[in-house]
């Protein structure tokens, strides 16, 4: 891997820490006001929990999600700014090889093509805590 590579993959990681810092400390403060509503109305409020998106300078950084993987040669990606999907990526698999549907990732991308990714294990976590309780709530209902 060559020093640029690696200085690149190492401050996309930075960023991607204190973007996931920076979105935890306005939750933290709102934890006490949703506390009051039952677990499973606040889910039913809101859609999935997503991070925002980077801007859209060229080459753009963006949080992308793994939709799904076709036939195992393929990765398909969903790109979000704003807690919007606003574009979608699909790239070779072997560009990817170690991620699964639900992954979230901070990638880079320059003229459609995939420049470089860097997993976001909290905000995954995060996401999949979500859905599994989401899936909770609905089985509970009558």
């Amino acid at each position: 891997m060559s020093r640029t590579a690696s200085t690149r993959r190492t401050a996309l990681r930075t960023l991607a820490s204190l973007l996931a810092a920076a979105l935890a400390l306005p939750a933290a403060a709102g934890v006490r006001a949703e506390a009051a509503t039952p677990p499973c109305e606040r889910l039913e409020r809101g859609a999935e929990p997503t991070l925002g998106a980077g801007r859209a300078n060229r080459p753009r950084t963006s949080v992308a999600v793994v939709d799904r993987v076709v036939d195992g040669e393929h990765v398909v990606l969903l790109l979000e700014a704003d807690g919007e999907v606003v574009d979608q990526l699909v790239v070779p698999r072997e560009d990817l090889p170690d991620v699964e549907d639900g992954d979230v990732l901070l990638v880079t991308v320059e003229d459609g093509d995939l420049v470089d990714a860097a997993p976001l294990d909290r905000e995954t976590a995060r996401r999949r805590r979500w859905r599994r309780r989401r899936l909770e709530c609905l089985r509970e209902r009558p």
